[in-house]
């Protein structure tokens, strides 16, 4: 299978991985995997929810975060984007590499952290990829370009494994937002936002969006889950569609990044703007 077809699965799963602990019939958790402080090892599982056995291969690759969210891959990186990729792969092991998983069984990874003495301080970050092996025997047609389709498009999920060395600070914070009303009654309105990256560590949580008359915070007119931003992202914007239309009475708007996971209980920032 060629090189552009390879990016565009693994660039979906990657999507997936960061939108849902689950694809399709295989599940992992967590979706995500940080050492900081003086955690050692953690355990990522693997859950087969299926009917068929399953073969799952894992691997590492490299990623670079655009300033939209989407993932740049090696091969389509700059020679400066390259240098500034802190791998975690000569830092972090891992095992199995390679699983078997019948119908409905887990399997636990173990993935442990050898920091050596002169590791210099800052946020490491690698994808590991959960690769599906196609099931050969029902395969159809016989061309390596036909069975390599079908081996990617079993890709799984990807998730990232960050690690945190020394006393890094963390600030991301709004530089701009505005709301965008779709002039077509079957289309979503849309929030727009740039946030500011200011520290050495990344940032994680979700950005929620409430009427400024809100003080309660008791209402969501739109919300966006796992928003990430990374050290390398200067600049993130984020896209934030609504569910449901926003009345024309409410003219301000206050949204809110806030913690999840490490970061869980922290506000980021506030962004109060108007319609």
């Amino acid at each position: 299978m060629n090189k552009y077809l390879l990016k565009l699965f693994i660039l979906g799963f990657v999507i997936l991985a960061s939108n849902a602990p689950a694809y399709a019939n295989l599940m992992i958790t967590p979706f995500r995997v940080t050492f900081e402080d003086r955690t050692r090892s953690q355990v990522v599982t693997v859950i087969n929810r299926s009917s068929d056995t399953r073969t799952l291969r894992i691997e590492w690759f490299e990623t670079y975060a655009a300033e939209s969210g989407r993932y740049i891959f090696e091969d389509d990186m700059t020679p400066e984007q390259k240098a500034s990729i802190k791998s975690v792969q000569n830092i972090i092991r891992y095992s199995p590499r390679q699983i078997v998983l019948g119908p409905g069984q887990r399997q636990a990874i173990r993935i442990a952290v050898r920091k050596p003495a002169d590791l210099e301080r800052g946020e490491y970050r690698s994808h590991i990829l959960f690769k599906q092996f196609a099931n050969t025997g029902s395969a159809r047609g016989n061309s390596s370009e036909e069975m390599g389709l079908q081996l990617f498009m079993n890709l799984s999920v990807s998730i990232p494994i960050i690690v945190r060395h020394g006393d890094l600070n963390y600030e991301t914070e709004f530089i701009g937002g505005r709301f965008e009303k779709s002039t077509e009654p079957d289309k979503e309105d849309n929030f727009f936002f740039d946030l500011k990256q200011k520290g050495e560590a990344s940032t994680y949580g979700s950005i929620k969006i409430y009427d400024a008359r809100d003080t309660e915070r008791s209402n969501q007119l739109a919300v966006l889950n796992n928003v990430y931003v990374f050290p390398e992202q200067d600049i993130r914007t984020v896209r934030i569609p609504t569910d449901t239309t926003i009345p024309s009475s409410v003219q301000n708007f206050v949204a809110v990044y806030e913690g999840r996971d490490e970061y869980d209980g922290e506000i980021f920032d506030e962004f109060t703007f108007t319609r």
